[in-house]
């Protein structure tokens, strides 16, 4: 699945549309050098980005109680997506910066390759996708995030903890705040340069896509800027 952007000025982008190819790639080859001699930011961010699949997936997949056994097996390891980079993603980004690939590493790379890419096959783009990339949707409208080169997975990280919170999930989201803040994670709107402020544009962009149309519940605005006020409440 490839995110196709628009240019809407000199400097902003924003999100135009999802396009998909025919067939996935017939070879991967990963080389652990290569990536940890690679910037830090880029895996930093990729492990945002990939737990997103984890908590999207298995909500999305909260909707049908009679999911077909392709589905049903990416559901399954969509929680190689999550669980591993938690366990892994601090000693995997301290690997990289030191340009010493090691077991975090590897398991965090086969975590973000290998795992993301048989979910996102097996399920369709309903589960592919949800509430974190629906917000981080709505951040592309947001001048700030281009002008400071807030990459992707980082935005995602972020918007996991309005996930979280949307969803009630507390506890988890007590775990993934502790580890965004030991990854350097945003965990209130400063660090991603936005404000409160610019919540309602975000707001509108993010529920203007198909991210949550398949979601166990109606997600609206005032959800999600709740979500936004009780985040900034714990980040204080």
């Amino acid at each position: 699945m490839l995110l196709v952007h628009h240019l809407v000025s000199s400097i902003i982008r924003s999100l135009r549309e999802y396009s998909f190819q025919e067939k996935p790639s017939e070879w991967i080859f990963i080389n652990t050098q290569v990536i940890a001699n690679a910037p830090e930011k880029y895996l930093w961010a990729g492990i945002g980005d990939t737990m997103a699949k984890f908590y999207e997936c298995t909500t999305s997949a909260r909707c049908d109680n009679d999911l077909d056994h392709s589905t049903s097996m990416g559901v399954q390891i969509s929680n190689l997506c999550a669980k591993p980079l938690v366990k892994y993603g601090v000693e995997a980004l301290e690997e990289c910066r030191n340009h010493t690939p090691g077991k975090a590493l590897e398991e965090v790379i086969l975590g973000i390759i290998v795992s993301t890419g048989f979910v996102s096959n097996l399920v369709g783009i309903d589960l592919n996708t949800g509430l974190a990339h629906a917000c981080y949707n709505g951040f592309t409208v947001c001048k700030s995030t281009e002008e400071h080169g807030h990459l992707h997975g980082e935005i995602v990280a972020y918007c996991i903890l309005i996930l979280l919170k949307v969803d009630h999930q507390e506890e988890e989201f007590k775990k993934i705040y502790e580890f965004s803040k030991n990854m350097g994670f945003p965990v209130k709107l400063a660090d991603i340069h936005a404000t409160i402020d610019d919540m309602d544009a975000v707001i509108t962009k993010a529920l203007s896509g198909i991210d949550v149309r398949v979601w166990p519940y109606e997600v609206t605005p005032d959800m999600i800027l709740d979500a936004v006020k009780e985040i900034e409440q714990v980040a204080l």
